[in-house]
């Protein structure tokens, strides 16, 4: 019976913490802009990990129901960079899926190339100046 009481209060304990912490949006920048740092400071393997740590931030936040991020947006621009650093690395095959998963995260219509979309990607990326991008 003592057991299963322990059991009750912990059941009710994990509940009430899980449901009185909600994500917000400072949540989720401060959680992605850790991850990005790597995407900013490292060589193209690096910033790869990166920008996959940010894909399962994207996909906490969203499965935890923060409505403050624009998931379709963050998911487009965090495809093209994947499809950008893999492209630079020469993983020609998942520059190509990356480049596919972008895609149908687009709200427009007109056709985009692959090399129109990381040339997007690069001038987006032209303030931060990432260093795997200087790399060859």
């Amino acid at each position: 019976m003592l057991g299963r009481m322990r059991h009750s209060l912990l059941f009710i304990a994990v509940i009430v913490l899980l449901t009185g912490c909600k994500l917000n949006w400072k949540d989720f920048t401060t959680e992605s802009d850790r991850a990005f740092e790597s995407y900013l400071t490292g060589d193209a393997n690096a910033a790869k990990s990166a920008l996959l740590e940010q894909e399962r931030i994207i996909a906490k936040h969203e499965a935890a129901g923060n409505r403050d991020v624009n998931y379709r947006q963050a998911r487009l621009i965090l495809y093209a960079r994947l499809c950008a650093v893999t492209s630079h690395i020469g993983q020609t095959n998942e520059a190509q899926e990356y480049f596919r998963k972008a895609m149908a995260h687009r709200d427009l219509t007109n056709a985009v190339t692959m090399t129109e979309l990381i040339a997007s990607i690069e001038r987006s990326d032209r303030e931060t100046k990432p260093k795997w991008r200087q790399q060859r």
